[in-house]
């Protein structure tokens, strides 16, 4: 049961297409680069993080979104701002009580969202509220490291959880094992997921 409280618009310029063919890594550190110009604390998350870490390219082909996991204080127009001065859009919002929960961007020349998804500190985890319940991240995987994408020519590290593969067993359960097809947020969420 989705809550009243939790405000979600789409604009028109959302479009959801895989990410085969495209270029990834472009959009990738370009989103990466504004989130460190503004100094907002990130990793990479969700299929993103997943793709990064186990995927031959770095990304799961059939996967619809760059997905940055962000801890932040700023107001969601100071964010807006720096994406849109780089040639994003703003496709889609998730406010809660007045708090941004997911601001999606795309990449105008490339038709590439970079979903941003907001997690807020609550005794010792860090919580998201979206359609499918409250999303969670223990404290202790926000410690990160830089990793550099296996198949890229680009020389940018990218911020993943220091116990990635503790937090993927988490979030996907078997995430060794590719899937053919993407399920819902609500399915892959696994045991860090408070259905609402």
């Amino acid at each position: 049961m989705q809550s009243n409280r939790l405000k979600q618009k789409d604009y028109p310029s959302l479009i959801i297409q895989p990410l085969d063919g495209k270029p990834v890594f472009d959009v990738m550190k370009k989103g990466a680069k504004i989130l460190d110009g503004l100094n907002i604390k990130w990793q990479l998350g969700s299929g993103t993080l997943l793709g990064f870490v186990r995927e031959d390219d770095g990304y799961i082909k059939h996967d619809t979104d760059l997905d940055f996991d962000v801890v932040t204080s700023l107001p969601r127009e100071e964010i807006e701002y720096a994406f849109i001065q780089e040639g994003f859009l703003l496709c889609r919002e998730q406010i809660y009580d007045d708090q941004p929960m997911q601001l999606a961007f795309i990449d105008i020349t490339t038709e590439i969202v970079v979903d941003l998804c907001f997690f807020y500190e609550r005794e010792e985890t860090f919580i998201n509220i979206y359609e499918h319940g409250v999303f969670l991240r223990p404290w202790w995987s926000w410690d990160s490291k830089i990793v550099y994408p296996k198949s890229s020519h680009f020389k940018r590290g990218y911020n993943i959880p220091l116990q990635v593969s503790r937090y993927l067993t988490m979030r996907y359960g078997d995430w060794e094992t590719p899937k053919k097809y993407k399920d819902s947020g609500e399915q892959d969420a696994a045991e860090l997921l408070i259905k609402l």
